[in-house]
């Protein structure tokens, strides 16, 4: 899962990232060598006691979690101009993210000036919505543009019903509707996938407040309630600054920090599962004699697809799925007994991943 990390100049994105991945980067540097924008970047594991749970009973030679990667881009200011592209030019590096991540800034500093010259949530968010909104545009224009050149030297079907599918999508960015928000057939979700509209992706909202709303999150501006009672969006409240800080401590002395503010969980975890949520994604689980590994997959995803997760030929040579929940291993310590009871059951290729799955298929290519 790919989550990328966006907002206006000085929201405190970066720190956040740093937060979030343990990483040093310098706030505000995203420049390379050659002046091109360059985003900073990082694959993070994701914890999973389930894993660990089953790695320390069995004890193969390695664990593998999971892992989620995170793309913190340039900052940006309210463009003037919606045929701007240069100043949407950050944008293109999270075009493939699964999950939009906007940092949006409610903390007062006045050593740190922000670009609109004062502190308004709400403004820095229809600021966001706007961005996004004309990037999409110019992507629906752009396509639009060749189309019509080649679609009347031909009669090509295809071409014509992405046209009328492009054309639907002009209609509604036009009138500041973003994607998501617009009803697509299965087959129209498709069609539109391999553009990455950034208005069609899921969208986390994380408000970067001051040290003195640490434990307030419930006390959130009406704005931000209305934003997140979407189907598509979630949002939180999180102190960018204090959870960096938490990030470069010792478990120990983290834990003594977070008692003394009040934080019941780090914001990695918060957000990690809030993106589940989002892309409606669970966790199942394979092992052997050499690993244990965890592997993230769609709700509602059937075995012989989740067999082709962990490789292409388990997929096409798929016969059976034996499977165990992590609790049911837990409960009797062994796979053999889990066996010998007949806990463990045989399940075809229809049967639905349920999270916490325990999976050894059965496959012959």
């Amino acid at each position: 899962m790919k989550i990328g990390i966006v907002g206006l100049r000085q929201s405190g994105k970066t720190t956040i990232f740093n937060a979030l991945t343990g990483s040093h980067a310098v706030t505000g540097e995203y420049y390379h060598k050659d002046s091109e924008i360059q985003p900073n970047m990082s694959v993070v594991k994701i914890p999973d006691k389930r894993l660990d749970d089953i790695y320390d009973l069995l004890k193969p030679p390695r664990k593998v979690n999971a892992t989620i990667e995170y793309i913190d881009v340039a900052g940006f200011t309210k463009s003037s101009d919606k045929k701007d592209i240069k100043s949407r030019e950050y944008l293109g590096h999270i075009s493939n993210a699964d999950v939009l991540m906007v940092v949006i800034r409610k903390f007062e500093d006045e050593n740190v000036i922000h670009p609109e010259d004062s502190i308004n949530p709400l403004r820095d968010l229809e600021i966001f919505n706007t961005e996004i909104l004309f990037r999409d545009m110019e992507v629906v224009e752009n396509r639009l543009k060749r189309l019509e050149k080649s679609f009347t030297k031909r009669d090509n079907i295809e071409e014509k019903r992405e046209i009328e599918i492009l054309e639907q999508c002009q209609k509604a960015l036009e009138s500041e509707k973003p994607l998501s928000e617009v009803e697509f057939s299965d087959e129209q979700e498709k069609m539109i996938r391999g553009f990455q509209f950034l208005t069609h992706k899921p969208l986390l909202i994380v408000l970067n407040v001051g040290e003195e709303e640490i434990g307030a999150e419930d006390k959130v501006p009406e704005f931000f309630k209305e934003y997140i009672a979407r189907d598509n969006v979630r949002g939180m409240s999180i102190c960018g600054k204090i959870e960096m800080e938490l990030s470069e401590l010792e478990q120990t002395d983290a834990k003594e920090f977070m008692r003394d503010y009040g934080i019941d969980e780090l914001a990695t975890n918060k957000i990690i599962n809030i993106c589940y949520d989002l892309m409606r994604l669970i966790s199942f689980f394979t092992t052997g004699d050499k690993e244990v590994r965890a592997w993230s997959i769609k709700s509602g995803t059937k075995a012989k697809q989740a067999a082709g997760v962990v490789h292409t030929d388990m997929e096409k040579g798929f016969i059976k799925a034996e499977v165990i929940s992590v609790d049911e291993l837990m409960e009797n310590k062994s796979i053999q007994i889990c066996k010998e009871k007949g806990i463990m059951r045989l399940e075809g290729k229809d049967y639905v991943v349920k999270n916490g799955d325990i999976i050894f298929f059965r496959f012959n290519v």
